[in-house]
């Protein structure tokens, strides 16, 4: 008779052959070695991008006019204003003509309404020397929400008898920027003549705004600036506001006073628009290889080419979220640079075919 296996239920290691042939004499044991595989993992480091920014597109934004011109005169001490656009420039000519000494000036401005401004800048007060009892100011502002304003004005003195006036213009800047002094350009002095030049002054940049105020008696009168550009308003008490929202080099606007008593006085600010710049972080979200550099812009720019890897993966794209619940960007997408935000690389896992081949076997069993 043929060999029997002798298993009986034990872990047999021979090789049971299919159909006929497993009676057939000479049955041969062959070994089979039972081999699981486990995988094994290793946790990647993160890798984000480093500190160093891509250069700068720009380093200015020029301002050009947004809205009307607003002004109010009287003994009064609250003005209103109409803010159309978040991110602009609010500018604030003041005049007071007091009665007493000492001499007043504005101390604070304080707010309400639907429209909303962010800190006050005083940028220049003068006290008038041959145009005596008259204080002269401007103060600007960034506007933080749209909408009505009313702003009131807080003296040093009692100004209840005395003329006021105030005036506001807003600006808008080429693109979302911060606003300070150019503290090398500002200057305030009278005068006794009829003829006023307005302080010479010189940027330190293009993208900076001239701001002047020519105040005199209620009778004064005055002629177009002569330098180009320039905007002049009139104010209740016959006084001269001018604007430049385009400076490029030294300004000399001249305004002549032609129906008052030759005293008057002259103040002249440059206000720098400085655009923002915002940092974008590209975090690898479990790459294995790769480095990117943080991309600092401030304008509409294409994001820098992805430059991680992940083995066994393709990148995907970028998302404001690591789990992509987010807002997703494409690879080189246009990016609007509005604010600070990290963009995490987005991976889809690499999936392969694999075909089984019998290699001349008469019959397919599936084994599970």
């Amino acid at each position: 008779m043929g060999s029997r296996c002798r298993c009986r239920g034990r872990l047999c290691t021979l090789r049971h052959e299919v159909g006929p042939r497993r009676r057939a004499r000479g049955h041969r044991a062959t070994a089979i070695a039972l081999l699981t595989l486990v995988a094994t993992w290793v946790i990647a480091p993160v890798t984000q991008a480093s500190a160093t920014p891509r250069a700068q597109s720009a380093t200015t934004s020029t301002l050009s006019v947004n809205g009307v011109f607003s002004t109010v005169g009287g003994n009064g001490t609250i003005a209103t204003a109409n803010l159309l656009q978040v991110g602009d420039l609010l500018v604030i000519w003041v005049k007071s003509r007091f009665t007493g000494n000492p001499p007043i000036q504005v101390l604070n401005i304080t707010t309400s309404g639907t429209g909303h401004i962010g800190n006050l800048v005083p940028a220049i007060q003068y006290y008038t020397v041959d145009h005596p009892n008259n204080d002269d100011e401007i103060w600007f502002a960034p506007v933080t929400s749209a909408g009505n304003i009313t702003l009131t004005f807080s003296w040093s003195g009692s100004s209840s008898s005395d003329y006021n006036e105030y005036s506001t213009q807003e600006f808008q800047p080429s693109t979302l920027s911060t606003y300070s002094l150019d503290t090398t350009g500002s200057d305030g002095y009278g005068t006794s003549t009829v003829t006023m030049q307005f302080p010479p002054l010189t940027t330190s940049g293009s993208g900076e705004l001239y701001a002047g105020y020519n105040s005199n008696s209620s009778t004064g009168g005055y002629t177009t600036p002569t330098t180009a550009g320039y905007v002049r308003k009139i104010s209740p008490d016959n006084d001269a506001i001018i604007f430049d929202p385009d400076v490029s080099g030294p300004q000399l606007p001249l305004t002549t006073m032609t129906s008052a008593s030759p005293s008057q006085s002259s103040i002249g600010v440059l206000i720098v628009a400085t655009p923002d710049y915002y940092n974008v972080t590209f975090n690898s979200n479990l790459s294995t290889g790769g480095s990117m550099s943080v991309e600092n812009d401030n304008a509409l720019s294409a994001l820098t080419a992805n430059a991680f890897t992940r083995n066994g993966h393709t990148f995907a794209g970028w998302n404001t979220a690591a789990n992509g619940s987010g807002t997703s960007y494409d690879d080189g997408a246009t990016f609007p640079f509005a604010s600070a935000v990290t963009l995490y690389a987005q991976w889809t896992a690499d999936y392969f075919k694999v075909t089984f081949n019998g290699n001349g076997s008469t019959r397919w069993f599936d084994e599970r």
